[in-house]
């Protein structure tokens, strides 16, 4: 499909600078925001897919910029970046979970 839109020049501009601080042509990146406005079907418990692919799949909407500023350890320093968080916004804390016991 082809859709055309009147833009002024600087308006124009705006979207193609974002569009390539994503990394993005402009066409690519119209098409990621219009997928990612897209209704998607949740993962339901009767997808057989493994996790990793559930993840993976998940994750083709993050554009390059948000993923570097993830961290780069993973789950290795997790407890560090929740006590920070908690920290930081006490307030969004709702419900405190009973630390499980490690076998």
């Amino acid at each position: 499909m082809t859709i055309t839109v009147e833009l002024s020049d600087d308006q124009a501009a705006a979207l193609q600078a974002r569009a390539q601080s994503h990394g993005l042509s402009l066409s690519q990146w119209i098409a990621r925001l219009a997928d990612a406005s897209a209704p998607s079907s949740p993962v339901t418990s009767a997808d057989e897919r493994p996790i990793w692919e559930v993840i993976g799949g998940s994750m083709n909407h993050v554009s390059r910029s948000d993923l570097a500023q993830l961290s780069r350890d993973g789950a290795s320093q997790i407890d560090h970046y929740l006590k920070k968080n908690l920290l930081r916004a006490p307030s969004r804390l709702t419900t405190v979970l009973p630390e499980v016991p490690r076998s």
